[in-house]
């Protein structure tokens, strides 16, 4: 199957290296028959036999290119990154490819959201009616995902927000159970990111001296992706594994990824809060 494969990959290539060759074969020939005829009535000249040299150096030369592995596998493909985060307005992303792990930024320590009926009731108040807002801007109270929590149980339980005091304590007792999945759900999922956070930190301290090196001594180096609308990039990258590392910036918030991608054909990686490993900020 392998064999298949190196067939098809040097089909073309071959044909056109094999004309050169025939070519540039065919031309020495003809001037080392033309030089050796003219130099017949001097002995022991050195120019044919030269000219026969350079021939054959040459010969070998395109043939290896044919044959050397290194070079069949510097193909490149094309990787895309698609950036799918809720929050967007006023974003400034940077992306880059690496050939090798780089260390990640310093993770802040995230504290889990409240799961004790009566401080969830404290939160439901000031969200529900003390700072009863537009949900348009960067530094909610309690963090995005305490806006997540609240607008799913509000969602589920399928009432509105009171508008008086009186009708606020009753309501926030019977949200308790609507926002308390959505609580364990969320700290959850942070509590995977931190462990994703510590493992990829502790990959980069084994192994990131032996494949930068190995990078550089393939001629392999960092590569930005270029960034079009949509919140999507593109880069073309020799094939292998591949370290996605960037950063999407909005106001209030900083996502941070940091993924291997093998590289094969072309491809694309969708980049989402879940996958994020680091969420900075009013989080």
């Amino acid at each position: 199957m392998v064999a298949v494969k190196l067939e098809k990959s040097m089909d073309m290539y071959t044909k056109q290296r094999l004309q050169t060759i025939v070519f540039v074969l065919t031309t020495f020939v003809l001037t080392e028959l033309t030089v050796m005829q003219t130099l017949q009535a001097h002995e022991g000249s050195l120019i044919a036999p030269t000219v026969a040299n350079l021939a054959l150096s040459y010969a070998k030369d395109q043939t290896s290119l044919l044959v050397e592995p290194d070079k069949l596998q510097q193909a490149e493909s094309q990787l895309r990154i698609q950036i799918r985060v809720p929050h967007n307005k006023k974003a400034q992303d940077h992306f880059t490819a690496y050939p090798y792990p780089v260390k990640p930024p310093i993770a802040p320590t995230v504290q889990p959201l409240p799961d004790k009926p009566k401080e969830i009731k404290g939160w439901l108040m000031q969200s529900g009616y003390t700072n009863r807002r537009a949900n348009n801007f960067a530094y909610p109270l309690f963090g995005w995902r305490w806006e997540y929590a609240f607008s799913a149980a509000v969602r589920r339980a399928g009432c509105s927000v009171p508008h008086t005091i009186l009708e606020m304590y009753p309501w926030c007792t019977s949200m308790v159970p609507y926002i308390l999945p959505e609580i364990k759900r969320l700290n959850s999922a942070e509590q995977e990111r931190r462990a994703r956070y510590f493992n990829t930190v502790a990959q980069w301290q084994k192994d990131y001296v032996e494949l930068e090196n190995e990078a550089t001594r393939k001629g392999l180096y960092p590569v930005e992706f270029r960034m079009v609308g949509g919140r999507q990039g593109c880069v073309r990258l020799q094939r292998g594994t591949w370290w996605v590392q960037g950063t999407h910036k909005v106001p209030g918030l900083m996502y941070y990824w940091q993924a291997p991608v093998t590289v094969g054909e072309d491809c694309s990686v969708v980049l989402t809060e879940s996958n994020a490993l680091l969420i900075q900020g009013g989080w």
